[in-house]
């Protein structure tokens, strides 16, 4: 008696179960990929327990999560525990912009320094100039001298953080 009742409850799970879909390994990180994650089209579930809507990404939460967690090749699910209950996150692989993105973001750092330095000592030379030409000429060979002086650790900082920045920046592939 106790078999039957042990095959037919078997058999009963495994038809609750053959409507769930399983999230592949390849669409979980690594840390979660000891979790077994399904959908049974309207809820995620891991290791056969419901998560809460709360519980899940605001991406997820769509009817159409799941179709669009299987069309990107870059989305991955992140599974972490919330005290008897789980939580899903999902994440972006991302790309940066490379040596390209690189290269163009330190020129537009320190080129933009460096441009804004040139316009602020034209915008002091100018009037100076204009009222005594002497002067003016005096003051514009001090300020040439000087501020690219000062002014370029400032550019070459801003470069390298430009460089930096367009090299690593990331979007969706």
């Amino acid at each position: 008696m106790l078999r039957k009742l042990a095959t037919v409850a078997l058999c009963i799970s495994s038809v609750a179960c053959a409507s769930d879909t399983t999230i592949a390994a390849k669409h979980l990180l690594a840390s979660s990929q000891r979790y077994n994650v399904t959908h049974d089209g309207s809820n995620f579930k891991v290791n056969g327990q419901r998560v809460e809507q709360y519980d899940l990404d605001p991406s997820l939460r769509k009817p159409t999560a799941i179709k669009d967690l299987f069309k990107s090749n870059r989305s991955r699910l992140e599974v972490s525990r919330i005290g008897a209950g789980y939580a899903l996150k999902r994440h972006e692989q991302l790309r940066g912009g490379g040596a390209g993105g690189a290269w163009l973001g330190s020129w537009l750092g320190y080129g933009g320094v460096m441009a804004a330095s040139k316009v602020v000592t034209g915008l002091i030379v100018w009037p100076i100039a204009v009222a005594c030409p002497p002067a003016g000429i005096a003051v514009a060979a001090v300020l040439e001298t000087v501020v690219p002086i000062v002014v370029q650790p400032v550019a070459l900082t801003a470069g390298i953080a430009g460089g930096i920045a367009l090299g690593t920046a990331t979007g969706p592939v």
